[in-house]
């Protein structure tokens, strides 16, 4: 994402979008500290970037999702900041008029990662849950 042009930074998160629906069916492992950090960043870029950012992090959330109800899974370490990095991308206004929407984007992005998440990252969801309703009303 350190490109100055923000059209090859849109292709490489529709790259990254395409490379876990592959990485998913595969099960091969992934150095999702690189990816996690890669992505965090790429949130908070121009938004149709910033909008497929948080594809990827829907895509992550069902790769990595539990099997056997373990107690944490590889975005288990990630999930807190996740969610706040979502939760601030949820509010920001400069989207309008791009054709995408960040708002709904990220609070999809936030669905999946809670609904595929694992018991350990159970208090951080409710320590979020507040500041998201609240947000809603």
């Amino acid at each position: 994402f350190g490109d100055t042009n923000s059209k090859v930074r849109e292709a490489i998160s529709w790259v990254m979008i395409e490379s876990l629906n592959i990485i998913q069916f595969a099960h091969k492992p992934v150095n999702y500290k690189l990816v996690v950090v890669t992505v965090f960043k790429g949130v908070q870029d121009k938004p149709k970037v910033s909008y497929q950012c948080c594809e990827v992090v829907q895509k992550l959330a069902e790769a990595c999702q539990p099997l056997n109800d373990e107690y944490e899974n590889a975005l288990t370490p990630y999930f807190g900041e996740a969610l706040q990095v979502l939760f601030q991308n949820s509010k920001r206004d400069d989207y309008y008029g791009t054709g995408v929407d960040l708002m709904q984007q990220s609070y999809i992005a936030m669905t999946s990662l809670i609904q595929y998440s694992c018991s350990n990252s159970n208090t951080q969801t409710y320590e979020h849950m507040i500041p998201i309703l609240q947000q809603l009303e």
